[in-house]
Order: C-alpha cells, then sequence, then structure tokens
C-alpha cells in the first residue's frame, strides 16, 4: 500500500489525539505525532560534507534524444541480493580500473558498503524497524517500499564516490534510475558499470543510460516521473542545477536531490539505503478494549 502510515484498529477503539504517530512521506499529518525518528530523514538532514572538488565539469555535445523512464526490476530483496553479488564482486574486482585517482581508504569504504549490501540489505528491507514505545499497540516502520524512479546528472569526468555510493545504493535498494552523463568519459565509465549489471541479469529497464545535451538535463529536471536526483558537478554547477529544479512546479511527492555536499557519513550504509526508501509507520492497537487513552510518553 502506497501510504506513509498505516493504523489497524478494532471498532471499538480510536485514534488518541497527540499520540498516534500519523504522518509519512505522502505528506499527511502535521505536528509533534507526525511520523516517526525515520520520518526526520525526508527532509534532508545535513550530516556529512567532506568533499571537495576534485574534478572539473566536463559539457560536452550530448543527444536530445528523449530517454526513457527506469523502472523498479521488481526482485524482491531476496531476488535482489542474489542478483547483486556477483555483480558486487566483478565491479570490486575491477576496482582499480574503474577508479584510478580513488585512494586506498576510499577503496576499503567500497568493501565496507559492498559487503554490508551482500550481508544486511535483504533483512533490513523486509524486517520490521521497532518505532517509539506506546502501551497497548505494536508500533514498528517497515522499509520494504523504494522511490521507484530517479536520475543520476553526471557532470565530472569521474564519479565522486559519494556519487558513486548514492547511484549503486538506489538500485541496490529497488529504484530504477536513468544516468544522463554530460561528457564522454564519464558515459563509457558508467557504461562499463551497467554491462556488468545486464550480464548478471539485470533487465535494461532498470538501468539506462544517455549521453545527454544540456537541454535533455533541463527536461529532466521538470519531469515529474523522477522521484529523485543524484548530482554529480563541481559545487557551482550544483547550485545552478538546484536552482533550476526547484523553481519547477511542485510534483505531488517530495522529490528528493542527493548531491555531493552532504548526506550520510561513511560507513552509515544503512543511512545511504534510506534515502531511497519510503518509510511507512504501522500502529496496531493489541489491547481487547482498545489502548488507554491516557498514556505519558
Amino acid at each position: 500500500m502506497q501510504v506513509g502510515n498505516i493504523y489497524v484498529n478494532r471498532p471499538n477503539t480510536g485514534a488518541r489525539v497527540a499520540i498516534e504517530p500519523f504522518g509519512g512521506f505522502k505528506l499527511s499529518g502535521t505536528g509533534p505525532k507526525a511520523g516517526s525518528a525515520d520520518y526526520l530523514k525526508a527532509f534532508h538532514l545535513f550530516t556529512e560534507n567532506t568533499y571537495q572538488d576534485e574534478f572539473k565539469d566536463m559539457q560536452e555535445d550530448g543527444s536530445d534524444y528523449l530517454y526513457d523512464i527506469a523502472v523498479s526490476s521488481h526482485f524482491d530483496p531476496i531476488q535482489r541480493r542474489k542478483k547483486l553479488v556477483p555483480i558486487l564482486n566483478e565491479i570490486y574486482t575491477r576496482y582499480e580500473s574503474f577508479f584510478s585517482t580513488f585512494s586506498e581508504v576510499n577503496k576499503e569504504k567500497c568493501k565496507s558498503f559492498f559487503h554490508w549490501i551482500q550481508n544486511n540489505l535483504a533483512n533490513y528491507q523486509t524486517e520490521s524497524h521497532p518505532n517509539h514505545f506506546i502501551p497497548g499497540q505494536l508500533s514498528f516502520n517497515k522499509k520494504s517500499m523504494f522511490r521507484q524512479s530517479g536520475a543520476a546528472l553526471a557532470f565530472t569526468a569521474c564519479p565522486s564516490l559519494r556519487s558513486f555510493i548514492n547511484t549503486m545504493s538506489a538500485i541496490c535498494a529497488g529504484s530504477g534510475l536513468v544516468i544522463l552523463c554530460r561528457n564522454e568519459e564519464v558515459y563509457r565509465f558508467w557504461w562499463e558499470v551497467a554491462q556488468i549489471f545486464y550480464r548478471h541479469g539485470y533487465p535494461k529497464s532498470t538501468l539506462e543510460l544517455y549521453l545527454a545535451s544540456d537541454k535533455l538535463i533541463k527536461q529532466a529536471l521538470a519531469d515529474e516521473r523522477f522521484d529523485f536526483f543524484i548530482i554529480d558537478a563541481t559545487e557551482k554547477k550544483t547550485e545552478q542545477l538546484l536552482r533550476e529544479c526547484f523553481t519547477q512546479n511542485e510534483a505531488s511527492f517530495l522529490r528528493m536531490v542527493l548531491t555531493n555536499f552532504d548526506g550520510p557519513a561513511f560507513f552509515d550504509w544503512s543511512g545511504f539505503i534510506d534515502q531511497f526508501v519510503y518509510v511507512r509507520a504501522y500502529a496496531i492497537n493489541t489491547m481487547r478494549h482498545g489502548a488507554p487513552l491516557e498514556v505519558s510518553l
């Protein structure tokens, strides 16, 4: 169900004002009770900024050919993990050929991320995550629903580590992704990565790749079919793209924009996945005659 909050009740009980955690990614609910601890992440809290411009933006002639919207593979988390293990192993085996400019520290970060995906992702997206304790009620979050479609806008010759992990996190979480490249060098990088996914059974409809013109980039920023954007560009170009993005018509959902200049701390890999998850808060009354109306939290 595409809802931010699911409340299960008996006919003889009702919601308790200012206690039930109504709220969610579809913008329902207001006030201090809205959502849960995970709900705050929808507001894109700043956590870490260690990025410095390492590459210049490279913009070359691209095509105005209209992209296809990438869609979810519809693999369940168990199937997705099975597909991802050989893909991530091959990317890591070829690490030096992909990331000749990355340090050994960044290599260890990639290794840690890949290890977390292989060992934790399936359980993380299928298990229930306890919410705030409320007497007479089961209160928990589910993270099995993910953002359906997004676009990665690649301007530098080589992706930053944060942009690379954001992009991989989107695919691993289950989202469909269109990668729009503004130069041939970064296009070749993502083309090599995409071939690994295709060889291991990921459908092309889930991961689309284009050498895009500036006109096509602007068109994508106005396209309400995208739930999120990943921007890999210098600070100056990022500021320009953010202005263009947020002056467009409002989408029916909050559209997320990720950049090189904020986001989860490295090694907080669940935080990277959470960026692409729609958190649903469940509240289930368990008492026979309804939960007590007077509750001190």
